[in-house]
């Protein structure tokens, strides 16, 4: 969200890496809440990743928001802060196995809703 505010508003994002080192595991919010709904109906209890699995490129993700958001803004390199986490992915073996989740929605198609929901607040 941060992200999409930042371009929709023309600001450029700071980075901490050139490209695509650091690395995220993107999932919309619609996905999360249909993932803790089958936990719940299915009464399975314990600790679960929700997530996509899919690692993403945080250039990746900012050239995505900007083709969406019609913009072309480029980020501002910054010198790497201590302790920076380089890559955070999930897995999410464990519930699809259980519960079947899957999620519906790619990382653009995420996006394109937030901003189709943005026109209608």
């Amino acid at each position: 969200q941060k992200f999409i505010k930042l371009a929709s508003e023309d600001i450029q994002p700071i980075f901490y890496e050139k490209g695509d080192k650091s690395l995220r595991d993107y999932i919309y919010v619609d996905d999360v809440v249909n993932a803790i709904k089958l936990m719940i109906f299915n009464d399975h209890l314990g600790t679960f990743n929700v997530c996509t699995g899919i690692p993403t490129g945080l250039m990746s993700l900012w050239n995505t928001i900007c083709d969406i958001y019609g913009k072309k803004i480029e980020p501002i390199y910054s010198e790497p802060r201590l302790g920076e986490l380089i890559s955070s992915v999930g897995c999410p073996d464990k519930l699809q196995e259980l519960t079947g989740f899957e999620p519906k929605y790619s990382l653009s198609g995420g996006i394109r809703k937030i901003k189709e929901i943005e026109k209608n607040v």
